[in-house]
């Protein structure tokens, strides 16, 4: 069959080559093959397992998969413009520069970060929210309520992206709603990067380790201290072990009241968040 040039969409311009599903079926065949400008448009596709299959500059656009399983494949400019994966089952496969505008995930297995390099820039905003909101009621739906969070971490991103927008450019709202996005998804990632509130907690115990040895050096008995003996004694602090016995200033009060205050706050974090991860 002649080829067919795409005429709007992530393919504009570009001629494919029309599939028919059976074609389709015997190319899922043979493992590590490469579909190159390729068209399977309003087309229905079922069981049948595709493994190490790279996909570029294809067009699966309104196309329905049922029962299909793509194991370690690559789509690489594929236009998935509502595409519907139906029970289908995705194990590390990956999404460059695709377009899965408005395609639906119903009880199928797929890692939401798998599509972190689809959309970029701020043009997409609308369609990356979409994508990320669908995944997450799709998944949650299936039960896969781990994958629904990750879906949800990726949505929060781009919905800060989006709040920043408005405020910066449209002026549409204040800068509000983006700080406490932007402190919410620094701290904890979330809720779903306990690995942040780790980093944020030795950064605020070594940078209190190094006030206390520069303006608090009699916050420890006399004796020769290094470093590491004044980081032991904001450890201690942070971690709600006791302050110094007696008063001996109102800075070193201060520091250590702070410390202790937002100790508690990111240990209380840090539990929450790791539960939630692991729930």
């Amino acid at each position: 069959m002649s080829s067919v040039k795409i005429e709007k969409g992530l393919l504009s311009g570009q001629e494919l080559r029309p599939n028919d599903p059976e074609e389709l079926r015997q190319f899922a065949q043979t493992e590590s093959i490469e579909l190159d400008h390729v068209s399977f448009y309003k087309k229905a596709l079922s069981h049948v397992t595709f493994r190490g299959v790279t996909f570029r500059a294809c067009s699966l656009a309104q196309s329905s998969f049922e029962h299909v399983n793509f194991r370690k494949c690559k789509f690489d400019q594929v236009d998935l413009t509502r595409t519907r994966f139906a029970n289908c089952y995705f194990s590390d496969c990956s999404f460059i520069d695709c377009d899965p505008y408005n395609a639906l995930f119903p009880d199928s297995v797929v890692d939401p970060s798998a599509f972190k390099k689809c959309y970029t820039s701020n043009k997409d905003l609308n369609k990356a929210l979409l994508l990320f909101s669908g995944l997450k009621r799709d998944l949650q739906a299936a039960g896969n309520s781990r994958a629904s969070r990750a879906a949800d971490y990726y949505y929060s991103k781009w919905e800060r992206r989006l709040l920043y927008h408005r405020w910066r450019f449209r002026q549409m709202s204040g800068a509000r709603p983006w700080l406490w996005s932007l402190i919410l998804g620094s701290l904890t990632g979330y809720g779903e990067r306990p690995i942040y509130l780790l980093f944020w907690m030795f950064s605020m115990i070594t940078g209190m380790g190094v006030v206390y040895k520069t303006y608090f050096p009699f916050s420890l008995s006399p004796g020769n201290y290094d470093f590491w003996s004044y980081w032991y004694f904001s450890f201690k602090i942070f971690c709600a072990k006791g302050f110094t016995n007696d008063v001996l200033s109102g800075g070193l009060l201060f520091c250590q009241v702070a410390e202790f205050t937002f100790g508690l706050i990111l240990l209380a974090l840090l539990i929450g968040s790791v539960t939630r991860k692991l729930s």
